[in-house]
């Protein structure tokens, strides 16, 4: 179960943190497709690992996104509604929707295509083919990747208190945690 379960929150956390691009300057979106953001890259680079509002308000209809928690305490991984945290133990664990974040980009999906992609397909291979489905590199994409994978690696950062290093320090001492299907 747990090992399924990785295997699904890595695959969404590789494929939303490949389509969260930046938003166009054109007319305001319909409201139902926008993406709910609450703080910014900058906000934590400050650095400030603070929360900045309850997950209770940060969610809000989104289906799926990411984040993370106050002080840093784990990723943060919305699928089908619900929010998990990936602690540096690699476990994903529902989490309360009392705690609080300083960042989560996540959007209520909603499909427009369907696309099988051909197996063997490298990470790398992503971008360029989201890119071409789509028929622009511009704009906020929400993709959502099922499958099976033969290797998956998750990552994790330690809680941090004050007063916080700055994140290029919390990044380098990240637990990675690789995922093989045997």
């Amino acid at each position: 179960m747990i090992k399924r379960l990785a295997a699904v929150v890595a695959s969404v956390l590789a494929a939303v943190s490949v389509a969260f691009i930046a938003l166009p300057s054109q007319a305001a979106p319909d409201a139902a497709r926008w993406v709910k953001q609450v703080g910014t890259y900058d906000y934590l680079l400050t650095p400030d690992y603070d929360g900045v509002l309850p997950l209770s308000r940060v969610v809000g209809n989104s289906t799926i996104g990411l984040g993370t928690f106050d002080h840093l305490d784990g990723e943060l991984i919305l699928i089908g509604g619900t929010v998990y945290r990936v602690g540096t133990d690699g476990v994903p664990r529902t989490a309360s929707l009392a705690v609080t974040s300083p960042f989560f980009q996540g959007v209520k999906f909603a499909p427009q295509s369907s696309v099988t992609v051909a197996a063997g397909t490298q990470c790398s291979e992503l971008t360029p083919l989201i890119d071409s489905l789509m028929g622009t590199s511009d704009g906020v994409i929400a993709v959502r990747m099922t499958g099976t994978f033969s290797a998956l690696s998750m990552r994790s950062v330690p809680r941090q208190e004050t007063p916080y290093p700055p994140l290029s320090e919390v990044v380098a001492q990240q637990t990675v945690f690789p995922f093989t299907n045997e």
